[in-house]
């Protein structure tokens, strides 16, 4: 810090009367004073505090000022320590007078819920410790109205003791002056955080590390195609460094990821839809595409604002998933909103609604080297950072916490649902946090039943009917009875077999993985079942498909739903024999649920051949 003292006024004002009086032949004695240069702390909540540097090199309109940069708008807090005073200051105990030079909020925390009162431009806001010895007096918490960039503030601490006055001593006589004033001042400001042109260095300082903390919380890695979400590799060191590694022409093809602030930039920034679409390559990323602008500062804030409260809300809690959370059966029981009218998803067996949120919450937010715990934050892949939101690693769209609802549908090009602006937006998740654990599965909720604007909506479409086919019993591959399951009984003599609640269900859950129109309207789910298990082909929409089956048969049997089977019934002509007169026959096999992946027509192969063999004595529909 550059302090600023009064010093020579004092001396001047003691020389002048030393002239006039005629003592200045005389030895004499003066005030004691030693300067001490202030040690500023910023710091930035991200979300647990950082401590900003200041950058002395920049050049400035006042080249003497310490800068300290920020991240948009972020609430900073400023502290000047006691122990920076000396002891005749502490004695006198000033009142600290902070001025900033453009309009904003100051506060007591960095809590958003706490009050904060709006400090216009150039007004003195006083801290007396006589008035309100509660509050640490030396620290202040400030932030900008918004998080425009070109954000410059300067700030001016004022130390004022009180109209006091030293006595100094000086040959026999006592001389009476003002207490020297006493001045810090430094400036704050933002700027757009990117990589540099070709042969600048690159962008550092003290913003460049908060985004990169705050990315890094958010979910979003640093590295390439090869490794993202849960499973990036930290930048290791030079943090506070905008690296460009892995810029056009890419790295995407070598063996060993590369990290570098412009891909963490440029995954953020096409994960809320503010650069080309596309799959993540060395080609798709710019310059232009992984600089923070003004446009992707306004959708980190609300991300920012989201995560924060999530945390506040939850700091107790550095790991959060669906096994070691007391909290989550309350968690569920309050989100739970699975109806249209009197119509309710299908349950059976004592299973409840809240066992399938519960299931589809672990298994979305699922981590494979942690089976069967649904990770929100703070634990995953080979990162164990707390409080990290987990965001999904299959693909770059930041599907994020326990509902892993890609990041688009609410920030993004979207993030109209979060003000009610955009028709096009899932409007049920207004009002909803996705970062807060509680938040993320009333999200999923409501955007599987969503109605207005772009929302998964698979829940409704289920319980609407709209979800219903009817597989078609034909002689060669006719459903005959239905084992895992007592609620129905198909008769043999049943022509169409109708999607019932369950096969609704089914959909409902694989369609919220997969999109709510994977399965179309005239795919049953029996013939599903039949059709596409033992698929080994490149359709990219049956490979989806099947994704979706495979989820949602995880999701049931983790929820406690006996899997459905279904027994086959095929008849077949053939020449008789003296031993087998018969000239047409029939025969049984059970493939269902539980056979997934395997192929339907190599199973009644199997029955076939069986039956063949013991001249239709083992036909296996007894």
């Amino acid at each position: 810090m550059k302090a600023v003292y009064h010093l020579i006024a004092l001396l001047l004002s003691v020389l002048s009367w030393l002239c006039i009086t005629g003592f200045a032949h005389r030895e004499t004695s003066v005030l004691e004073y030693t300067a001490i240069d202030s040690e500023l702390t910023v710091e930035a909540a991200v979300p647990t505090p950082m401590e900003l540097e200041a950058d002395q090199d920049v050049e400035s309109d006042q080249p003497e000022l310490d800068i300290y940069w920020t991240v948009g708008g972020m609430r900073l807090g400023l502290l000047f320590d006691e122990d920076d005073l000396t002891e005749e200051e502490r004695a006198l105990n000033p009142v600290r007078t902070w001025v900033f030079s453009v309009p904003g909020r100051v506060c007591r925390a960095h809590l958003p819920s706490d009050s904060c009162q709006d400090l216009p431009s150039d007004t003195p806001y006083s801290l007396d410790s006589a008035v309100t010895p509660e509050i640490d007096n030396f620290k202040v918490y400030w932030e900008p109205l918004n998080w425009d960039l070109d954000l410059s503030v300067d700030v001016e601490v004022t130390y004022d003791f009180r109209n006091r006055v030293v006595e100094i001593p000086m040959d026999g006589n006592v001389f009476t002056v003002d207490f020297p004033e006493r001045k810090e001042q430094f400036r704050i400001a933002n700027r757009v955080i990117g990589p540099a042109a070709d042969g600048e260095e690159p962008l550092q300082g003290s913003d460049v590390a908060m985004l990169e903390q705050m990315l890094w919380q958010l979910g979003y890695g640093p590295n390439n195609s090869r490794r993202k979400g849960n499973y990036s590799i930290r930048k290791a060191d030079d943090r506070n460094v905008f690296d460009v590694g892995c810029n056009v022409g890419g790295c995407s093809h070598r063996s060993n990821p590369e990290t570098s602030m412009e891909w963490m930039a440029w995954r953020f920034k096409f994960a809320n839809e503010l650069t080309a679409r596309g799959n993540v390559s060395g080609e798709d990323v710019t310059l232009e595409s992984t600089a923070l602008d003004h446009q992707a500062i306004s959708v980190l804030k609300k991300h920012w604002e989201d995560y924060f409260q999530a945390y506040l809300n939850n700091s107790g809690s550095p790991i959060i998933n669906a096994g070691n959370q007391t909290r989550f059966v309350s968690w569920l029981e309050a989100s739970d909103g699975w109806q249209l009218g009197d119509v309710e998803i299908y349950t059976s067996g004592g299973v409840s609604r809240s066992d399938i949120l519960n299931s589809i919450a672990s298994k979305e937010s699922g981590d494979s080297t942690r089976l069967s715990s649904g990770i929100h934050w703070g634990a995953g892949g080979s990162n164990d950072t707390p409080f990290r939101i987990n965001q999904g690693s299959a693909d770059s769209w930041a599907s994020f916490g326990f509902s892993q609802i890609k990041s688009r549908y609410i920030y993004g090009q979207f993030f109209g649902a979060r003000s009610g602006s955009d028709p096009s937006a899932c409007e049920e998740l207004n009002g909803h946090n996705p970062y807060s654990p509680d938040g993320a599965l009333e999200s999923i909720v409501q955007f599987s039943m969503g109605r207005n604007g772009s929302c998964g909506r698979s829940f409704r479409l289920a319980l609407s009917g709209q979800y219903t086919a009817s597989y078609q019993q034909v002689n060669g591959a006719r459903i005959v009875r239905i084992e895992g399951d007592s609620s129905r009984d198909v008769p043999v003599n049943s022509n169409a077999l109708i999607d019932d609640g369950y096969d609704r269900l089914s959909k409902a859950i694989g369609a919220y993985n997969q999109g709510a129109g994977v399965f179309g309207n005239v795919l049953s789910w029996p013939g599903i079942i039949k059709d596409y298990s033992g698929y080994s082909g490149s359709d990219a929409d049956i490979i989806a498909m099947r994704k979706a089956v495979a989820y949602s048969l995880r999701v049931k049997r983790t929820a406690g739903f006996s899997l459905r089977n279904y027994v086959w019934q095929t008849t077949e002509s053939r020449n008789p024999t003296p031993s087998w007169p018969a000239d047409s026959f029939s025969y049984c096999f059970t493939f269902g649920e539980s056979n997934w992946g395997e192929s339907w027509s190599q199973a009644r192969s199997r029955a076939r051949e069986i039956v063949l063999n013991s001249n239709g004595l083992q036909n296996g529909c007894d």
